[in-house]
């Protein structure tokens, strides 16, 4: 009976230790905005009190210009808010990247000449002063943007111990929360081919980065280690 009732007993500890710590992660992953539409992928904050009106002047704590263009939303872990944006700089390369777009669909927009810089960005959450800025590629787009849109488009997306980010077909990163890049993949070489498409945010579940890759020259979804960016697997699109 001893002998029985030991192994029980460990299993319930592991089992009472491992939910309390869910528990904590899920109560702070409430208590911050950690992915595009909050925590709970809603557009709302369950433990959030924030004002109801508010313009120019009322109830701006701090603001401040960022360079370039975005149109993903930031996010909120603790003291940091993190944003995206992608600028412009005016270099033009000695060659440009090739395109194979589909015929059947017209493009109202077209690939710019210049290279540009996709950046990610880190701002104090209390005061808005930028606590660090990397540059994750500097790269000629291969494809335009929407005219209401930009080329810093998926938001990003934290556990609470590191950053993921998505510029497309221009790389997907992963950083440390202090800006420290982890790891990098170019998710275009699992392609032979460039189209249009893929802006998109990246989904973390567990230990497991997963992008959807929808684009004109090949579509997928693959899985990606989330400590080494290593694939665990991909599946075709049509």
């Amino acid at each position: 009976m001893i002998t029985r009732t030991i192994p029980i007993l460990m299993f319930w500890l592991w089992f009472v230790s491992n939910f309390a710590c869910a528990g904590e992660v899920a109560e702070e992953l409430l208590d911050n905005w950690h992915q595009w539409r909050g925590p709970l992928a809603t557009g709302m904050a369950p433990h959030g009190d924030p004002p109801v009106r508010w313009d120019a002047k009322m109830n701006v704590k701090w603001k401040v210009a960022l360079p370039g263009r975005g149109s993903s939303t930031p996010i909120v872990w603790h003291d940091q808010v993190f944003i995206l944006t992608a600028i412009d700089t005016g270099r033009h390369p000695d060659t440009l990247p090739v395109t194979e777009s589909d015929p059947r669909f017209e493009k109202k927009t077209k690939p710019p000449q210049t290279v540009y810089q996709f950046v990610v960005l880190s701002f104090d959450r209390k005061t808005g002063h930028l606590r660090w800025r990397q540059t994750a590629s500097e790269q000629v787009p291969h494809e335009g943007h929407h005219p209401t849109h930009s080329y810093a488009a998926g938001s990003p997306f934290t556990d609470g111990r590191h950053l993921y980010v998505s510029f497309g077909s221009h790389g997907i990163y992963c950083y440390d929360l202090a800006g420290n890049l982890q790891w990098q993949r170019n998710l275009g070489r699992l392609n032979t081919r460039y189209g249009w498409g893929e802006a998109v945010t990246p989904v973390v579940h567990g230990d497991t980065v997963i992008v959807n890759w929808d684009q004109e020259a090949a579509s997928f979804i693959v899985a990606l280690d989330a400590r080494t960016g290593q694939t665990r697997w991909k599946v075709d699109r049509d």
